[in-house]
């Protein structure tokens, strides 16, 4: 129910933002809803993973205005789909989770998805949203962490990370492979160039 919900939002974005319904907006809202629906989809109803897909179809697809104002390179959108969407779910824990009083009648005995906390409009109470919040924090820190660390060595390596200027403007493919590239109007290799 969260891709209808996060389809939806993409179908209308994409026309108020482009005038016409662009696929890469539509998977990338599809994609994000369901990454924001994954953190609390054994607990919800079907109207709230309607309401969490499409905020978090909103969110992601609205990062990328941002992206490209700061010239953020996200060819895949690995951040709105997945920081943004990932984000938005694990706070939407904290609002719309409710305690399944049926799970203790499961085989697996389980008790509770939630510890016996409910979110915000269930409970009246932040204590859950609070915990997500800082787990959100918590997660980033460690992830911002362990991926600066990886690229600060990486960047101190011999072949470094980046392309320089001029390698960039021709292109990863003709200088790490030797070819200008696929032409896919008609599915054949170009030929192989060289630098020089």
């Amino acid at each position: 129910m969260s891709s209808v919900g996060g389809g939806i939002t993409a179908i209308l974005f994409s026309t108020f933002m482009t005038k016409k319904c662009q696929v890469d907006y539509m998977i990338d809202g599809l994609l994000s809803s369901l990454v924001s629906t994954t953190a609390i989809c054994l607990s919800v109803t079907p109207w709230q993973s309607i309401v969490i897909g499409a905020i978090g179809s909103g969110l992601a697809l609205s990062v990328y205005g941002i992206l490209e104002r700061l010239e953020i390179d996200d060819p895949v959108g690995v951040v709105p789909v997945h920081v943004i969407g990932s984000t938005w779910g694990m706070l939407s824990v904290g609002i719309f989770a409710k305690e399944d009083h049926y799970l203790k009648y499961s085989p697996m005995n389980a008790t509770s998805t939630t510890n016996g906390m409910n979110g915000l409009i269930y409970s009246g109470s932040g204590q859950l949203l609070l915990i997500q919040f800082i787990a959100v924090v918590m997660i980033a820190a460690w992830s911002s962490l362990t991926c600066l660390t990886t690229l600060f060595i990486l960047n101190r390596m011999p072949w470094g990370l980046r392309l320089s200027k001029y390698e960039e403007q021709l292109g990863a493919d003709l200088i790490e492979h030797g070819l200008a590239g696929h032409n896919i109007a008609r599915y054949k290799v170009e030929k192989k160039l060289t630098t020089k």
